[in-house]
């Protein structure tokens, strides 16, 4: 399952790859100091490093979207495997990206992120059916296999899933185009 992540995004990465580079005053004086603009404004979103990755994922919301568009192949790939950086809340993560308006981004953007959480979801849900057969293998309490598996905040929020997946599927559906 990982193959088919890592399949789904490198094609993020190419077919982002068209978004320009932002500038200093893409990034929120606030947020970051002068030095991670300077970064920000000169990193390709490969080579961005995961603290600064986990900063604009979880802050997405306040941050410019040429900035969230050049970044974002990057910040898809820190909530994979081996990262497994979840946002803070899916509900959010996808509230965010309505704040952008991602179904009005480019037709090969969308599809691209939307084969990315086909994929991305199938491997959550493998991974937890896997952490609750050993759950029930080993017959331990659930707050002793949670605090056994090594990702933090790894819980899946199932309904936002199922909400999101709904709303793509809507999108879809009322664009035949895509």
């Amino acid at each position: 399952m990982e193959t088919n992540l890592d399949e789904r995004i490198k094609i993020l990465y190419n077919t982002f790859s068209i978004n320009p580079k932002p500038d200093k005053s893409s990034f929120c004086t606030h947020c970051y100091d002068v030095g991670e603009i300077d970064l920000l404004s000169l990193v390709s979103p490969k080579k961005l490093n995961s603290d600064l990755a986990r900063r604009l994922l979880w802050d997405l919301h306040h941050h410019d979207l040429g900035a969230v568009k050049y970044f974002f192949p990057r910040l898809l790939e820190i909530m994979s495997p081996p990262h497994h950086l979840n946002p803070l809340s899916y509900k959010q993560f996808f509230k965010d990206l309505s704040i952008h308006n991602f179904f009005l981004w480019d037709t090969n953007q969308i599809n691209s992120v939307l084969s990315f959480f086909d994929s991305f979801t199938a491997y959550k849900r493998l991974q937890l059916e896997a952490t609750l057969e050993e759950f029930n293998g080993k017959k331990q309490t659930y707050e002793e296999a949670l605090a056994d598996f090594s990702v933090p905040n790894y819980c899946i929020e199932e309904e936002d899933w199922l909400k999101w997946n709904e709303s793509f599927g809507n999108f879809i559906k009322s664009n035949p185009q895509l």
